[in-house]
């Protein structure tokens, strides 16, 4: 590619840069002496023909974006059946290149730059497109600190490519907003205003909000992580912009700002307060954030829906998760006394209420509630236990012999002896409705009505007969019982002690033994020999990973460290690196006089080679041997591994039959680009003989198509074709192409 005059207009000079889809050159307008862009379609793009046309379509389309701020595409065209796309160079580097190197930038600064950025936004969204690739790789800065925008609305094609989207994707996925990466919606404002906020971002920490090595993963955190504080990365940073940042990352569209204007105009505000040292309070006052979207082209269009009112989370019936205290506790009269075993009964039914206080609405409705009655208080001893109301006034027997509630039916009832009555078992009593009487105290606690109302009575100092039954098992009987650990459960905690005393164990001892960790220094930017002694030094051995290529360190330098610096190895552990090897592209050196074996040798060392077979021309000014002409010519920059053509000189005549040199008849078609101005038209032709003008000046419109006759001696002849006195196509022919007449 690099040499190719396109159009007869723009002649290829070198490559800059290669994209995922796209391999990008910069061009001379041999006509108007400006720099212009070639972005050549990489394969497997380039058979896409659907891809071609929605290229054709959409750059014409974007045609009407014009800004100082914004790259302007010129077109669409061929070169030998691949597509490329022509747009005009602007000077500078790469804003993520800049990060790398400065960041993090003080605060006027990235706002002051952030700015510049939402102004080339604005000029693209107010023709009613989305740019939908903001990255820092997609913004220039030059030395005078002014940006300039890369790429606008190319995203509208990449729908029309089978893998052109999967491919863009990875560079993509640290700015794109949530609802464009999960594909809910297209590219639109406020995801170029999410884009913004993560440039800015960038600006103010030097590094990404967000951090994956997939784009599944950017996608989940995009979609879910908390937005990082940066203040918690550059406290240096004012409230205000941190709160700013946040509003432009918010995870729903309608959170944010609606586009870069409304951005533009709160930043600004920042601005003016970091100016003049005033407090600026979040939320802004006056803000815009609030004005509508502009409206899409077609090409952009959103869905109807989109700038709606983010949902709200459904909010459930509120429902009391506690019953009233009063609801459970009995009424107690003031008038009367109460004797003290009332008392006590009160007391834990109260306690009681209060641990049903704290159960679910949906299990206390299995429980039967205790009514605020002075005559009676309802039954809270098994059928509260049991859950069921269905089993009162009824005759529950426990299924083991030592223990039986009494029957509640019967109206009997059960003298403990004295010792027996303990705290325990008077709890016990007091929650149990079916038991008769309990002496406590030189007080009664007799059961009344049908066994389900419990109340003192002091007066009725009358036994009740004891009931032939077998006696229920005293409450202190009972309570040891109920302590007695189960044999299946003593074996099991036995077992959880004996696990945790081997981990505390084996904890310890790998504390007590592990091996030395050591903190990794940042090495990177420094040659492989600094680093392999320094870390050696430590502790740790170097290995160098792979190498590439970087247009910012020099050959043999350190790009990156596994694990990063800062990080934690152990001793005699290994620090893998990523090692430059220089940049991709090198200058071309001056081959003209040498030999091919030393031109041979020389480009071997910039990883070139010279272009088999090469041409021999006559020349009398150098020896036989001598290389006379190369393209690319010197100092032009090419990429690594790119083929050099020469020409080489010789005494030697190609001759015919008859021993003359061979003399042939050519022809050369010219066309005049339509969007040229009128030009004069001038041939020249190179033969064995010298050089010789075949077509004199002479004007022509644009559109113009006319062809060029001429006879030339030797084995190969040039036409070299010139507009207005500036050369814009060289081309060679051989006796094999000349005219047959």
């Amino acid at each position: 590619m690099i040499g190719v005059m396109l159009r007869n207009r723009y002649e290829v000079l070198e490559m800059v840069d290669e994209g995922p889809i796209f391999f990008i050159y910069r061009a001379k307008d041999r006509m108007s002496g400006r720099d212009f862009i070639v972005r050549l379609l990489k394969s497997p793009f380039d058979r896409e023909t659907a891809f071609h046309e929605e290229l054709q379509e959409i750059v014409k389309d974007l045609s009407v974006i014009s800004s100082p701020l914004v790259e302007r595409l010129v077109d669409v065209d061929n070169y030998e059946g691949i597509t490329y796309i022509l747009s005009e160079a602007k000077s500078g580097q790469k804003l993520s290149e800049r990060i790398k190197k400065l960041a993090p930038y003080t605060v006027p600064v990235a706002v002051s730059m952030t700015l510049q950025i939402l102004e080339a936004i604005h000029s693209v969204n107010s023709q009613g497109f989305a740019h939908g690739e903001i990255t820092s790789d997609h913004i220039l800065v030059n030395s005078d600190g002014k940006l300039f925008l890369l790429q606008p609305g190319l995203w509208v094609a990449y729908g029309a490519s089978i893998t052109a989207g999967k491919a863009i994707l990875p560079s993509l996925a640290p700015y794109l907003a949530p609802e464009v990466f999960e594909g809910r919606m297209m590219p639109s404002p406020t995801s170029d205003v999410y884009g913004a906020g993560i440039v800015l971002y960038e600006l103010l920490s030097g590094r990404h909000p967000y951090n994956s090595d997939s784009p599944a993963g950017y996608l989940q955190k995009h979609l879910t992580s908390p937005i990082p504080g940066i203040r918690q990365i550059n406290p240096s940073v004012p409230t205000v912009v941190e709160e700013f940042i946040k509003k432009a990352l918010a995870k729903h569209p309608q959170n944010r700002y609606t586009n870069a204007r409304s951005m533009m105009s709160d930043l600004r505000m920042i601005q003016d307060a970091l100016r003049f040292g005033r407090n600026l309070e979040w939320p802004i006052k006056g803000s815009e954030a609030n004005l509508p979207a502009p409206v899409m082209a077609p090409k952009g269009a959103l869905p109807p829906n989109y700038f709606e009112t983010a949902p709200e989370p459904p909010v459930e019936a509120a429902m009391p998760t506690t019953t009233p205290l009063q609801e459970f506790a009995p009424t107690i009269s003031e008038h009367e006394p109460v004797p003290l075993e009332e008392a006590v009964i009160n007391h834990q039914l109260i306690d009681q209420a209060v641990l049903l206080a704290s159960v679910p609405i949906s299990s206390q409705l299995q429980t039967p509630q205790i009514e605020p009655n002075n005559e009676k208080v309802e039954a809270h001893g098994p059928e509260a236990f049991l859950g069921s109301s269905s089993v009162q006034n009824q005759n529950l027997a426990d299924t083991s012999e030592d223990f039986k509630w009494p029957s509640a039916s019967t109206n009997q009832t059960t003298e403990e002896p004295e010792e027996s009555q303990s705290k325990p078992a008077a709890k016990l009593l007091s929650n149990n409705p079916q038991t008769s009487q309990v002496k406590q105290k030189g007080q009664d606690i007799k059961q009344t009505g049908n066994g389900n109302n419990w109340r003192p009575n002091p007066e009725d100092g009358k036994s009740p007969p004891t009931p032939p039954s077998k006696p229920a098992r005293n409450a202190k009987d009972f309570d040891q019982n109920a302590d007695r650990m189960p044999k299946w459960a003593s074996a099991l905690m036995f077992c959880a002690i004996c696990i945790l005393v081997l981990v505390i164990s084996g904890g310890l001892f790998w504390f007590n033994t592990k091996p030395k960790t050591i903190q990794v220094p940042n090495l990177v930017g420094s040659s492989v020999s600094e680093a392999q002694q320094k870390l050696s030094s430590l502790g740790i051995v170097l290995q160098v990973n792979r190498k590439e290529y970087s247009e910012t360190r020099p050959e043999g330098t350190i790009l990156e460290l596994s694990p990063r610096p800062g990080s934690e190895v152990r001793e005699k552990g290994f620090v893998r690196a990523v090692v430059s090897s220089g940049s991709k592209f090198v200058s071309v050196p001056d081959l003209r006089g040498l030999s091919i074996e030393e031109a041979t040798t020389q480009l071997s060392n910039l990883e070139l080679e010279i272009s088999q077979p090469f041409n021999e021309v006559r020349s009398t000014r150098l020896k036989p041997g001598q290389i006379v002409n190369q393209i690319p010519s010197k100092t032009s920059k090419v990429e690594r591994g790119t083929k050099i053509r020469v020409d080489v000189a010789t005494n030697r005549r190609r001759s015919t039959a008859t021993g003359r040199e061979v003399e042939a008849e050519y022809e050369l078609t010219i066309r005049i680009p339509q969007e040229n101005d009128p030009v004069k038209v001038r041939v020249d032709l190179v033969d064995a003989t010298g050089t010789q003008t075949v077509y004199d000046d002479t004007q022509h419109q644009p559109g113009d198509e006319f062809f060029v006759t001429a006879k030339g001696t030797g084995d190969e002849v040039y036409f070299k074709v010139f507009y207005d006195g500036i050369l814009v196509l060289q081309k060679s022919v051989r006796p094999e192409e000349a005219v047959n007449r």
